[in-house]
């Protein structure tokens, strides 16, 4: 009985892992192998695809742990930015969210601008590299996560002892996400509910998006999710097997049982000691590689000892 469980199990487990991999491999021939890169560009204020006038732009082309990063571009063009520079002591580029309700879901993020050189006659100003990104969201559920960048873009200039400031939003702005081909990149033109359920929002209107702002949905993509799920699955194999294992040699089938179990972990995760929900799952596995010796040693001494009182047991009997 306990061999028939055993094998159905691993049938089980095997079909699930096959169509896992199957799905994932599907999904990713079926996208455009264009490069390895994910490239995505939004804006605004542009013809045909064109900047016009004092115009910004964005890149974003990392992702640590959740966090975003990334440079900019400010490229001035009209007569009066480039007065104002040119007596200017600090550029910035303020970086806003998504203005709503008179909230403001994203924190300012001042980005300070260097001189790079004129093109064109134009003067072209650049922020370091590797600038923060601000997003609400968490890779805790990985590969589910999910994340809302909202951007909306000015330019600041301060001069003079006062500090007097020159301000004024981008004529043209884009944004351009050049991340891995697994992130999935989406423009929204309405806010989420679940955002403006957070700020209040009743009337239909406030759940646009203003023309000259951004809000962007990130998300992994779908083959990508069946790709690791399968992978999750496989640490199961050892424990199905632990099942039938021999007393004599389960503790090499035990310590096999916890590499496998690391060796996906890294594989999915990385080396990182940072906690996801992944977790559970590994820890609820190599729980049961503990339980499944510990039941069976019990079960063979509990049988052991009931058969050493049976004799003593028939022999009171006679």
């Amino acid at each position: 009985m306990k061999l028939k469980i055993i094998k159905l199990l691993s049938l089980l487990l095997s079909i699930w892992v096959l169509l896992c991999f199957c799905v994932s491999a599907y999904l990713y021939l079926n996208k455009p192998l264009l490069s390895p890169s994910n490239l995505e560009r939004t804006s605004y204020g542009t013809i045909n695809g064109q900047p016009t006038l004092d115009d910004i732009d964005l890149t974003i082309n990392k992702i640590n742990e959740g966090d975003f990063s990334g440079f900019a571009t400010l490229t001035l063009r009209t007569e009066e930015a480039k007065k104002a520079y040119s007596k200017a002591e600090r550029t910035y580029i303020l970086l806003g969210g998504v203005h709503a309700s008179n909230f403001m879901l994203q924190l300012p993020n001042w980005l300070e601008l260097k001189p790079k050189n004129k093109i064109n006659g134009n003067t072209v100003l650049v922020t370091e590299n590797n600038i923060e990104i601000y997003d609400s969201g968490d890779d805790f559920n990985y590969p589910f996560d999910s994340y809302l960048i909202e951007l909306s873009f000015e330019m600041q200039m301060y001069f003079g002892k006062d500090y007097e400031r020159f301000e004024k939003a981008a004529d043209s702005a884009s944004v351009l996400f050049d991340l891995p081909r697994h992130f999935i990149v989406q423009r929204l033109k309405k806010i989420p509910n679940t955002l403006c359920n957070y700020m209040g929002c009743e009337d239909k209107y406030l759940d646009d998006v203003h023309e000259d702002e951004f809000l962007h949905r990130v998300t992994r993509a779908s083959w990508l999710r069946w790709f690791t799920l399968g992978l999750v699955s496989v640490i199961f194999a050892p424990i199905i097997l632990l099942i039938n294992a021999k007393v004599e040699s389960i503790n090499i089938d035990i310590l096999a049982s916890l590499v496998s179990i690391f060796a996906v972990r890294t594989l999915v995760l990385g080396t990182t000691t940072k906690i996801y929900a992944l977790d559970f799952i590994f820890g609820f596995a190599a729980l049961l590689v503990v339980l499944i010796p510990m039941i069976k040693i019990i079960a063979i001494k509990e049988g052991a000892h009931n058969k050493s009182i049976q004799p003593t047991a028939d022999a009171a009997a006679d």
